[in-house]
C-alpha cells in the first residue's frame, strides 16, 4: 500500500508541475487584469462583566466598493504566480457603552475605512492551460495598509472615543477560489471570491478591547489578458 501512495504522488507532481506546451512556453505566459467587486468586513463584539459594572463593546461594518489589479505569469499547466494590489472602502460603527449601578455611559462613533493591500499568491488551477474553464484556488501574503476616519457622525457620554484617525501598516494571509473563462483573443473573464486575514486595528481602539482578527471578505469579477 505504501509503494502505491508513492507512485500516486509521483504520477500527481508530474501532472501539476507538467512543462507548458511550447507555443505558451514562448508566449502567452504573462498576463494582467483589472477586476471590481464587494468588500465585506468581519464584525467583532465583547462584553466584560466585572459586579456591579458591565461593559460592552462592538463594531459593525458595511459593505464596500473594492477594485483589484494582477500581474501574473503561468509557470506550469496546472500553476501559476500572481502579484495583486487591492483596495476597498468600508463604513464602520463603533459602540462601547458601560452600565453601572449609579447609571450608564456610552459612546458611538461613525468612521470611514480604506485598506490597500499588496499581495503575491500562487495559484493552482484544477483544468489545464489549454481549457476554456479553469477554476483554481489560490494563497498568498502580503502587506496591509488601513486607515480609519472619524465621521461628524457621533454620539456619546462620558466615554473616551477612539481617536480620529487609526493607521496600520500590517502582515496578512489571503486565500481565495475562483474561475477563468476564455473567450478568444487571449481575454478570459475572471471570478474570485477571497477572505484576507490580518490583525484588527478597530478592536484595538473598543473599549473594551475586541480580540478577534479582521477578515476581508471580497467578492470580484473582471477581464484578464495573456499579454
Amino acid at each position: 500500500m505504501t509503494r502505491v501512495f508513492f507512485v500516486l504522488a509521483i504520477v500527481v507532481c508530474g501532472v501539476v508541475v507538467r512543462p507548458l506546451p511550447a507555443t505558451a512556453a514562448e508566449s502567452d505566459r504573462l498576463y494582467a487584469g483589472g477586476l471590481v467587486g464587494i468588500s465585506t468586513l468581519s464584525a467583532d463584539a465583547r462584553t466584560v462583566v466585572s459586579s456591579p459594572n458591565v461593559s460592552v463593546s462592538l463594531y459593525k461594518p458595511e459593505n464596500g466598493a473594492a477594485v483589484s489589479g494582477v500581474v501574473g505569469v503561468h509557470l506550469y499547466r496546472f500553476v501559476s504566480i500572481q502579484a495583486n494590489y487591492i483596495g476597498n472602502r468600508n463604513r464602520v460603527t463603533l459602540v462601547s457603552a458601560v452600565i453601572s449601578p449609579s447609571g450608564g455611559h456610552f459612546d458611538e462613533q461613525a468612521r470611514s475605512t480604506a485598506q490597500h493591500a499588496l499581495v503575491g499568491d500562487v495559484l493552482i488551477y484544477v483544468r489545464a492551460l489549454e481549457s476554456v474553464v479553469r477554476p483554481y484556488f489560490s494563497v498568498g501574503v502580503g502587506v496591509v495598509r488601513f486607515e480609519s476616519d472619524q465621521l461628524p457622525l457621533a454620539l456619546g457620554s462620558d466615554l473616551e472615543p477612539a481617536p480620529e484617525h487609526i493607521a496600520s501598516t500590517r502582515a496578512g494571509l489571503r486565500v481565495a477560489v475562483g474561475i477563468d473563462v476564455t473567450f478568444g483573443g487571449g481575454w478570459s473573464f475572471r471570478y474570485s471570491f477571497s477572505d484576507a486575514m490580518s490583525r484588527n486595528p478597530v478592536s484595538s481602539q473598543l473599549s473594551p478591547r475586541g480580540q478577534r482578527s479582521l477578515a476581508n471578505f471580497q467578492s470580484l469579477f473582471g477581464l484578464v489578458r495573456r499579454l
